[in-house]
């Protein structure tokens, strides 16, 4: 949960911009969603299942949130989106395996930092072949993970 304005205003405006609230509240009709409810939504608008989900539960439309996240964590969405004949969003962030684990993207995936977190080189080396400090890298690459 971010405390910093900036990031909760950019988090209010994907949300509205993905599942706008008028929309989603519709879909709803006042009644507490079921997890069927979830993935209908979800098709609707495009967005993952637990998207939807998160969405449902900052406009404060579902009073189930809890058991629902856990049928989300344990898959049995898929059962509701095949008996549906929704067509899931493919997801491919959330596809990610912990294993492959720090993502990069396209941009950076030949660089010094990508090559230190696959471990093909060591931080003094990257360091040295962009002109950075080793300690710097090191420390910016532990900052995220690495």
């Amino acid at each position: 949960m971010s405390t910093d304005s900036r990031e909760v205003q950019a988090n209010a405006f994907a949300a509205e911009l993905l599942a706008p609230a008028k929309g989603v509240t519709a879909m709803v009709n006042g009644g507490d969603p079921a997890l069927e409810d979830v993935v209908r939504v979800a098709a609707a608008f495009g967005i993952s299942t637990i998207a939807a989900l998160y969405r449902l539960n900052s406009l404060g439309l579902t009073k189930c949130y809890g058991p629902l996240a856990a049928a989300v964590a344990d898959g049995e969405q898929e059962a509701a989106w095949k008996r549906l004949h929704a067509v899931p969003v493919r997801d491919a962030i959330a596809a990610i395996r912990r294993l492959d684990l720090p993502r990069f993207s396209p941009a950076l995936q030949d660089s010094a930092l990508a090559a230190v977190a696959r471990g093909t080189v060591s931080t003094s080396s990257a360091a040295g072949s962009i002109g950075c400090d080793p300690g710097s890298l090191a420390n910016g690459a532990a900052a995220i993970g690495i």
